[in-house]
């Protein structure tokens, strides 16, 4: 006759596989209206992005801004030494750059609702399963850095190098976000949250409750009791890999994160020196450019805090996150086309 202990672990087991069983038939209803409401949500984007680039079409913007290279002149001077020689060699037109982000912006949405529409299981199982959106990150990567460059001209910022450099670190920040949305959401965000939000997952609460349990139960042959690693042993190493992944998982996505802020700040304070510059040489600047400044640095920086939020903090879920993306995109290039 099996022991209560064993009893008590084959009744935990089931209930637990009847609880998973709940869990998901609960959540398909939901998943199924977050998911035609975030196909709705990607093509209303994409169809304001092509309309917002077909009206700045409309209306041509003349305004070219300069770009400029800084070679050293050495002629007639010996060693590493040189003369500052800035000289203009091209022009970057502003309409382009603005619609060239807005389009790309829009291809992003077209194609994330056009997987969703016709590979429904892909669109579902990204979204839902992974909780991952890697077009989002791979389009913000071009698309911000163009803005990036956009805004460092804008300012002054008019050497070639200077803005590359502008623009790949935007383009590496963003490309560090899809790096951490690979990562399992589930041991990102903290424990009290990841054991809330999946309740029936094993390798949190379930397998620790199973081990409890064998070193608990005595064994048949001396009576003893094993140890904890036996237990882990016997129960299988493989079901423990997510718990001791959870702190290196967690930590390596919180230093990616902390990575990808410091690339990102790196370029801005390089656009607020020459901001900085352009206001003190220019008394005459009115209020709201200050005003229109700021808005855009908190605007840059929303995204960043709408995955700490999502990823790191768990105060939300990844589909509220996407929805936050989603608009935040729309609202920032609309802002700074406008």
């Amino acid at each position: 006759m099996p022991s209560d202990q064993t009893l008590s672990r084959a009744n935990y087991v089931q209930n637990e596989s009847k609880g998973r069983e709940k869990d998901v038939f609960l959540r398909k209803p939901k998943a199924s209206c977050h998911s035609i409401s975030l196909k709705i949500f990607h093509f209303t984007a994409f169809v304001a992005m092509i309309v917002e680039a077909g009206l700045i079409n409309l209306d041509p913007i003349e305004l070219e801004l300069p770009s400029a290279v800084a070679f050293p002149d050495r002629q007639g001077l010996d060693g590493a030494q040189g003369r500052v020689n800035i000289r203009e060699y091209s022009t970057q037109p502003l309409q382009s750059l603005l619609v060239t982000f807005l389009v790309l912006a829009g291809a992003d949405h077209l194609i994330t609702f056009l997987v969703g529409l016709i590979f429904p299981h892909t669109f579902n199982r990204f979204l839902f399963d992974y909780q991952s959106n890697p077009l989002r990150w791979i389009e913000y990567s071009v698309s911000a850095s163009i803005m990036s460059v956009l805004i460092s001209a804008l300012v002054g910022i008019y050497d070639v190098h200077h803005q590359f450099l502008i623009g790949l670190g935007t383009g590496i920040c963003n490309l560090l976000g899809l790096a951490i949305e690979i990562l399992p959401r589930r041991l990102m965000i903290p424990r009290s949250v990841a054991e809330k939000e999946y309740p029936y997952y094993h390798g949190e609460t379930t397998l620790t409750t199973l081990v409890e349990e064998k070193v608990r139960e005595p064994r048949h042959r001396n009576n003893d009791h094993m140890s904890k690693a036996e237990a882990e042993t016997e129960l299988g190493k493989e079901n423990f890999l997510d718990m001791d992944l959870r702190g290196v998982v967690r930590t390596a996505g919180i230093l990616i994160y902390s990575l990808a802020t410091l690339v990102l700040v790196g370029g801005w304070l390089n656009i607020i020196c020459y901001f900085s510059q352009a206001v003190e040489s220019d008394s005459d600047i009115p209020d709201w450019v200050y005003a229109v400044f700021i808005i855009t640095i908190i605007m840059y920086f929303s995204f960043g805090l709408n995955m700490f939020f999502e990823r790191i903090l768990g105060l939300y879920g990844f589909v509220t996150a996407e929805y936050v993306y989603v608009s935040l995109s729309f609202i920032a290039k609309t802002y700074l086309a406008w």
